[in-house]
This record gives C-alpha cells, sequence and structure tokens, in this order.
C-alpha cells in the first residue's frame, strides 16, 4: 500500500525524534559499544521507514537517495567529535567540489571516491587545527 506523502511534516517526525534523541544520547559520551548500538538501532529504524513505498514521486527520489547514502549516514553516532550536522564539512569541501566541477575530471567512480576521502581527510584536519602535510606522512608512512 502506497503512503500518503501530502503530509510531510508528519512523515518528518520519526527522523526528527530519532536525530534528536541520537544528538542528545551523543552529548553523555557514551563508549564505543554503546555508541555501536545506538547507530545499529538508528540504522534500523531508517530502514524501515526506507522500505515503505511513497505514492509522490518526489519522496520516492529523496528516500532513493538516503537510501544510497545509508552507508555514510549517522557516522556522528560512531565517532566522537563528529558533528551531527554537515554544515562545517560541507563548508570544508566546497572549494574542492568547485575544482572539481571546474576541471570537470572524476568521471570514475572509484577516482570520485578516492577524491572525496583524500579532500575529507584534509578538510577534518584543517578543522581540528592540524597540519595536514604532517598528518598525510604520519599515516602513510
Amino acid at each position: 500500500m502506497l503512503k500518503e506523502s501530502r503530509r510531510p511534516r508528519h512523515s518528518a517526525r520519526p527522523c526528527t525524534a530519532l536525530y534528536a534523541r541520537l544528538v542528545s544520547d551523543m552529548a553523555k559520551d557514551p563508549p564505543p559499544g554503546e555508541r555501536a548500538r545506538l547507530h545499529r538501532n538508528a540504522l534500523a529504524a531508517l530502514r524501515c521507514w526506507l522500505g515503505e513505498e511513497y505514492a509522490a514521486r518526489r519522496v520516492a527520489r529523496f528516500v532513493v537517495k538516503v537510501k544510497t547514502a545509508l552507508k555514510r549516514l549517522l557516522i556522528f553516532v560512531l565517532h566522537a567529535g563528529v558533528e551531527p550536522t554537515i554544515n562545517g564539512a560541507v563548508h570544508a569541501l566546497w572549494e574542492h567540489v568547485v575544482i572539481r566541477k571546474i576541471i570537470g575530471t572524476l568521471r570514475y567512480e572509484e577516482g570520485t571516491g578516492i577524491h572525496e576521502t583524500v579532500m575529507s581527510c584534509l578538510a577534518t584536519w584543517r578543522q581540528q587545527g592540524l597540519n595536514p602535510y604532517d598528518e598525510i606522512i604520519r599515516r602513510v608512512c
């Protein structure tokens, strides 16, 4: 049975509640085992919501995007020090996204994944006040 999507605020409430609960739980700085349990439960809840069919095409497209990114969602639950929102990360990576689009490279998924990973590491180290060059040397050598 297709779900009505005319009232998006009703369908968004469970996600909003899940997010608020996770942010509250992370404020208590739980140990790694508890973080892993919270992450598993949150992903299970998301999978349940994403498994439903929605009549509105716009909602269905959004569900596909979320399913594609599911592995990368809720990383802040697993790793202490990661912001629950991506605002800082997006701002830090924006320059690299613009450069990638201007030069038009990275047409292959593997190359794009490597580029995203390296740029994400560089941006994270800068945000943490670390020297990216020193961090690369320390991790590669």
